[in-house]
């Protein structure tokens, strides 16, 4: 094909600036990009589905880097050599498996692919050296759907891709009162793991190929059902093809109206209600009339009100109750609050026109976010409730994961708020590994701090900014002047990584560093089981593993009361942030002890019954308002409750059964800012001694609230 002209391949400029423009070439193989000046990639691959319809098994994308715009530029593009990859798929018995879609992928993305014929068999063309992964899939029910396989050839190869047999599992799926569930979404995965996959339900019914063993199946419903809350069926041992039927329970149905502050019906947003003791959440849209409707199980929950996402609302993101009780179908209505408008403009960052970024807040009471475009000119209007937030920026560079703190402010503001990057140390460099070969990572900067309960992450009270390294494995960041902790981090599936933490490096001025991330020699599997205080498995919730002799961290997520991650051996601090569903913001977080990995390890964390949470940090902020868990607990004769004001202003600390009767007023008075502290000796309003159980604190001003648990024993 060398020397022909391809007509109809598309060509695409990817700016370092994030300027991209794409075209298709002409009959003769011409094209022509508006570009502006600047370096660029120039990438190049043939889409099958358009004229004149090429293969593109037989066209290997391929990219040109480092392109110099600076006028008018000629590039002409020759479609690199490339070698032959035969594939043959078959199952382990040795039959052949037709019409199997054949992907490749690069670095993560789609190349081409192909359908194999009746005897199995299908070829692309690749690009000699380069690593790639195939991917099948549209596979016979007989056979299980493998791992992406690893693959690279330097000359014309052949290969087999024997595919493992599986059990046939039908399952039909009905409601308790025998009606067919025709919708949903099914996942299965082993009893005590992370990874699951599944598939649509269609008519009711759902097939798959699994191995031997137990699995747990779960109905999720992404449209909300009108009868069934998404919700654990239950656990099936697979020996044998088989044929089962998952009863699907009802739960109770809700619905009601929204309207805000001042009286007018919301048309627009979610309602989302999470449950207290962990669980799915339940999000339902708010229809035009101001109505909604929801599906969920007696429990405890919280809800919230979510506005229409990326858009500007005057109605922020916010906790409307944090203690509902269901137990019944009924109705409920809600009141949103107004936001009180911010104004203000962000000055600097480098840039000319603020197109594309985005200004997020987040309520520093975890009550409540919001977020908002910014102008061109870099001026913004943001509606926020009152109260405390940390703000951030994102968009500022061609990689929209890029983000920066700007700060913290108070609303109602007394003033314009200013976000001020006129003034920043400018810090670059390169990240490679243990060979000098560039490292392509994501890397964090969080304001230096000796908290052992420091969560190292983008939008917490430490964070500062948060971008990629380029291919080549260099960076360059502008932050303000300070000291700073940077980290460089992998990304692993699912849902854990790890990364190396630099301490306390100082940037009161512009500097350049280079940094070596080495892959781990030898890695062990830590998992375990965690608990709250009470023993129950604790919901979603970040665990995060630092050994501070070497700077190691690993982070992962809790499902199911469960958590696995692979660490280098080493003694590692271990600190649990809970899920915000407002956002990144984890308002509380927990140090929760060493774990020391030298091999395999299972090492399971419960949640103390004595509080801790770090104060040296409280003490060297603003007091806030917040509600601190009691001590100990469970109790017995009595427990302290901990709490602290901003303010003077009026408050209530009151105590609630399980099913949201008041037990017992301890305060309703007006206080003092700073730190109080109130004691319960398990007797209600009348002096009685109450029973063993659950019961819930609730802490209210004016304008905020928290509420949390304690245990009562005997």
């Amino acid at each position: 094909m060398e020397g022909n002209p391809v007509k109809g391949a598309q060509v695409g400029g990817d700016g370092e600036n994030g300027t991209y423009d794409g075209t298709y070439t002409l009959e003769d193989g011409s094209y022509e990009l508006e570009l502006p000046q600047g370096i660029f990639a120039v990438q190049v691959y043939l889409n099958e589905f358009t004229p004149p319809f090429l293969p593109s098994a037989n066209f290997p994308p391929f990219e040109v880097e480092g392109v110099v715009v600076e006028g008018e530029t000629r590039l002409d593009l020759d479609w690199p050599s490339s070698v032959r990859l035969s594939v043959e798929v078959v199952d382990e018995e040795g039959t052949a498996l037709g019409d199997a879609q054949v992907a490749l992928r690069r670095d993560g993305f789609p190349s081409q692919s192909i359908r194999t014929d009746a005897q199995g068999r299908g070829a692309l063309r690749i690009l000699p050296g380069v690593a790639y992964q195939v991917h099948l899939s549209s596979l016979p029910l007989s056979v299980l759907e493998p791992d992406d396989i690893p693959i690279q050839a330097a000359s014309d190869t052949t290969v087999q891709l024997v595919l493992e047999k599986g059990i046939p599992v039908t399952v039909s799926l009905i409601d308790e009162e025998g009606a067919s569930v025709d919708t949903g979404y099914l996942t299965v995965r082993r009893p005590g793991e992370l990874v699951s996959y599944g598939g649509g339900i269609r008519d009711g019914r759902w097939s798959a190929v699994l191995e031997p063993g137990e699995y747990l199946f779960t109905i999720i419903f992404f449209t909300p059902h009108p009868f069934c809350p998404t919700q654990e069926l239950e656990v099936v041992e697979v020996r044998d093809e088989m044929e089962i039927e998952l009863v699907v329970k009802r739960g109770q149905v809700i619905d009601g109206k929204v309207e805000d502050d001042f009286e007018e019906y919301l048309t627009s947003g979610q309602l989302a209600f999470y449950p207290l003791e962990g669980g799915f959440p339940s999000v339902n849209p708010i229809d035009s009339d101001g109505s909604f409707q929801t599906v969920l199980f007696p429990a405890s929950y919280r809800a919230y009100y979510q506005p229409p996402w990326n858009v500007a609302s005057t109605h922020p993101y916010q906790l409307l109750d944090s203690l509902l009780f269901i137990e019944g179908d009924g109705s409920r209505d809600f009141v949103v609050r107004r936001g009180t408008p911010v104004e203000g403009r962000l000055l600097g960052a480098g840039k000319s026109d603020y197109t594309g970024i985005m200004l997020g807040a987040s309520g520093i009471d975890d009550r409540t976010a919001a977020s908002t475009p910014l102008d061109a000119d870099g001026s913004f209007q943001i509606w926020l409730l009152p109260g405390r937030h940390l703000l951030n920026l994102s968009g500022m560079s061609p990689d929209f994961g890029t983000s920066w703190s700007g700060g913290e402010i108070e609303v109602p503001s007394e003033s314009f708020v200013l976000l001020d990057f006129s003034t920043v140390s400018t810090f670059s460099g390169r990240i490679t590994d243990s060979l000098g070969n560039p490292r392509e990572t994501k890397l964090l900067f969080t304001y230096a701090s000796d908290d052992p309960a420091a969560v190292f992450k983008s939008g917490q009270r430490n964070f500062a900014a948060y971008l990629s390294s380029m291919a080549d494995g260099s960076y360059e960041v502008e932050v303000r002047p300070g000291r700073y902790d940077f980290i460089a981090f992998d990304q692993v599936p699912p849902g854990w990584g790890w990364g190396r933490v630099w301490r306390d490096i100082d940037l009161s001025e512009n500097g350049e560093r280079d940094f070596v991330f080495p892959e781990p020699e030898v890695t062990y599997r830590v998992e375990g089981s965690v608990w709250d205080a009470k023993g129950e498995p604790l919901p979603s919730s970040e665990i995060q593993f630092l050994d501070p002799r070497n700077g190691n961290i690993g982070w992962t997520w809790t499902s199911g009361g469960r958590y696995e991650a692979d660490l280098p051996p080493g003694s590692y601090r271990v600190v649990l942030a809970r899920y915000n569903p407002l956002g990144g913001y984890y308002g509380e977080t927990h140090y929760v002890g060493v774990v020391q990995v030298a091999g395999e390890t299972e090492w399971d964390i419960r949640l103390p019954s004595v509080e801790t949470a770090i104060e040296e940090v409280i003490e060297s902020r603003p007091i806030l308002f917040a509600l601190h868990p009691n001590y100990p607990n469970p109790f017995n004769a009595g427990t302290a409750i901990p709490y602290q004001l901003p303010r003077a202003e009026r408050v209530r600390l009151a105590i609630y059964g399980i099913l949201g009767q008041r037990v017992r007023v301890l305060v309703d008075e007006m206080q003092s800012s700073g730190k109080h502290q109130a004691v319960w000796n398990g007797t209600g309003d009348s002096g009685k001694r109450v029973g063993n159980g659950v019961y819930f604190y609730r802490l209210s001003t004016d304008t905020r609230e928290q509420v949390r648990r304690m245990i009562l024993i005997k």
